[in-house]
């Protein structure tokens, strides 16, 4: 660390510095580029359907029960037992003990892992500098990304603004997305610097129980991917029913 804070008084810039701004730049120029275009689409598909609305209807005939579009309802899968039977119910609940019984093997792994033995005063001291660094450059980036995750919300806001629970719905979905993958870097990032220690002083004993250590540290990032995943994704159903597509687009988007 000193040297590297000794070589920046020498003119040093990191590659980050001298060349993070471009993609930057060139990622927030595609997101307007992306944002602008779905609301250029979405303004043009609805005049287009006005123009053909009032180019083809008659006022002495009564419009088809079918050109309607249905009525959007809130949590349709769970109020309306007619539309949704029971196995399409049951099967959403399903995944989403499925979800919760992810993230709740996570947690179980992390306090396994935790409880590990440490090592000695001077492994602890160079896991701790380690930690320090890795918490250093996930603040770096949140900073990064904060103020990004934002302008896109409002973006994916506008693509929608003319149905107010989809817009709602889209903008919403991405910033949780976003919230939720910054959680597993975040929580994967501690752990792994948290783990690592504990193989490492498990490797002086027991191979065996390193190899255990080392993958109950890993699975916890992939249980938290797969519970958060599947969390936000059953919810998005289980409020928009046939409409979920509307959120999902977000939501993966901010994943």
């Amino acid at each position: 660390m000193r040297s590297l804070s000794g070589s920046k008084s020498l003119g040093y810039r990191p590659a980050w510095r001298r060349f993070g701004r471009v993609p930057t730049i060139g990622l927030v120029l595609l997101c307007l580029s992306f944002a602008g275009g779905g609301v250029w689409l979405t303004m043009n598909d609805q005049a287009m359907a006005s123009a053909a609305s009032a180019t083809t209807a008659d006022p002495a005939k009564p419009a088809a029960s079918g050109d309607a579009q249905e009525k959007f309802v809130w949590c349709e899968p769970i109020t309306n037992t007619v539309k949704y039977d029971k196995m399409e119910r049951y099967s959403l609940f399903a995944v989403l003990g499925v979800a919760v019984a992810g993230l709740f093997y996570a947690l179980l792994l992390v306090g396994q892992v935790i409880k590990a033995d440490k090592g000695t005063p001077r492994m602890q001291e160079i896991a701790a500098a380690v930690r320090e660094g890795a918490n250093a450059y996930l603040v770096a980036q949140f900073r990064k990304i904060f103020p990004l995750i934002i302008v896109i919300t409002g973006l994916l806001y506008l693509t929608k603004y003319h149905e107010f629970e989809f817009a709602v719905g889209r903008s919403g979905a991405f910033l949780v997305g976003s919230v939720f993958s910054w959680l597993v870097g975040l929580c994967g990032m501690m752990l792994a610097t948290t783990g690592n220690l504990r193989v490492a002083a498990a490797a002086r004993h027991s191979y065996g129980e390193a190899m255990q250590l080392g993958y109950r540290t890993g699975t916890v990032t992939g249980m938290l991917t797969d519970g958060l995943g599947l969390l936000g994704g059953t919810c998005i159903f289980l409020i928009y029913g046939e409409r979920a597509y509307e959120a999902l687009l977000g939501f993966g988007f901010g994943g």
